[in-house]
């Protein structure tokens, strides 16, 4: 603290001669002037730094001591300003860079998105990008009300959107619309089919009126249970009803899958070559020439960019980015894969799609499987015995009436 304080109050480093120094020294601590630093050049010198304040003190006081004083050197930001104001272009410089920072902070130049699970974050950007938010945008004009009213009229599936601006870094914050569940009915006239083909094995009705028998074999539409309940009166209408029941069957799957018993693997030569790049807001000026660079390409390239942008994390940022980009050479080899890794991975994937097949509630009796390679790849098939519930609800629709004959 005290080094600033003598840098912005200006400071003077002196030299005193002569055969008293140290009673001047005494001196001057005696006139509370504040010196600093002292060093001693030899028995009868000393120089040491002092306030230009005091520097007309020290003085007489060097003199009453029998003491030459001099001054070396004038420090401070007083002396640094007087040395510049001939010196116009570093201030009207010093001041466009002001303007410059000022302008780039009350414009936005990095946007991030929060992530979404059914929504792309490409059509969020676009979206706000019509609503005016956009690299560039002047931030103090936005309003969340109307960029929120734009956004959730082009995507439905969003129910909330904010953002949030922190030093020309916009944070779009977002919450998905719930799915409102389906609302089951007591009251429709509902019936159940069959979802797939099958041998009934098990038959439990709740409501409804039941169409088919254990043992019997049904395929994909087939009526299960009835949604009419007929009276038990003789001339009372038949009653439709919401039908309830678990149908459980016999069912069979033939799952296949295949992956390829070889790979392609890259081998990194080692040679890089590096190309830089200037982005200015949504500009980039290239520094290099993109037809030369493509001629001189010999193999296959990895290009990984990186981007370093003029800024101060979570204080200000510009829309000034230096751009490098580093392309590594590889080649590619072939290199075979283990087939019984290669088998046992896809036996993994073909249970797990049996399962999501057959459901919860299903449950496989009997499975086998095969395997065969052929050009080059595995081939494995699941063959599946289960038994699972078939039935699906399906919307009563009653047969119509015949056109009536005119006699």
């Amino acid at each position: 603290m005290a080094v600033l304080t003598e840098w912005l109050c200006a400071s003077a480093r002196v030299r005193v001669q002569g055969a008293n120094v140290a009673g001047l020294l005494n001196a001057c601590a005696r006139q509370n002037l504040n010196f600093r630093r002292p060093e001693p050049e030899d028995e009868f010198a000393c120089t040491f730094t002092l306030r230009r304040s005091d520097l007309e003190k020290a003085q007489m006081l060097a003199v009453r001591s029998g003491c030459t004083f001099e001054v070396l050197e004038m420090r401070g930001a007083p002396v640094a300003l007087r040395r510049l104001r001939k010196r116009f272009a570093l201030p009207a410089l010093a001041l466009l860079c002001a303007f410059a920072l000022l302008w780039s902070f009350l414009h936005i130049w990095e946007i991030d998105v929060q992530s979404a699970q059914r929504v792309e974050e490409a059509e969020i950007r676009a979206a706000l990008d019509r609503a005016g938010v956009r690299i560039g945008s002047f931030w103090p004009a936005f309003s969340n009300a109307q960029i929120q009213s734009a956004v959730l009229q082009e995507l439905p599936q969003l129910s909330w959107l904010a953002v949030n601006v922190n030093g020309s870094h916009a944070t779009v914050s977002l919450r998905e619309r719930v799915e409102v569940p389906e609302v089951y009915d007591e009251k429709a006239d509902v019936c159940l089919t069959a979802s797939k083909a099958g041998v009934i094995t098990e038959l439990r009705v709740l409501q409804g009126n039941a169409a088919v028998k254990v043992g019997q074999t049904v395929l994909p539409g087939e009526m299960l249970v009835s949604c009419e309940m007929p009276s038990s009166f003789e001339k009372a209408p038949t009653r439709l009803v919401h039908a309830k029941a678990q149908v459980f069957a016999r069912t069979w799957y033939n799952l296949s899958a295949c992956a390829p018993l070889e790979r392609e693997n890259k081998d990194y030569t080692g040679r890089e070559r590096r190309r830089f790049a200037f982005e200015i807001g949504n500009q980039r000026i290239n520094l290099y020439n993109v037809a030369d660079n493509s001629r001189n390409l010999r193999t296959e390239y990895d290009t990984l960019s990186k981007e370093y942008r003029l800024a101060v994390r979570e204080v200000f940022t510009t829309p000034l980015a230096l751009v490098v980009e580093t392309r590594r050479e590889f080649t590619r080899n072939t290199v075979a894969v283990d087939a019984n890794a290669v088998y046992r991975t896809l036996e993994a994937q073909l249970l797990q799609r049996l399962q999501q097949e057959i459901g919860a509630d299903g449950t496989v009796t009997a499975q086998s499987f095969s395997a065969e390679e052929r050009d080059g790849y595995l081939y494995v098939t699941l063959h599946a015995e289960c038994v699972e519930d078939i039935a699906r609800e399906e919307l009563y629709a009653p047969e119509p009436m015949p056109p009536a004959q005119e006699e």
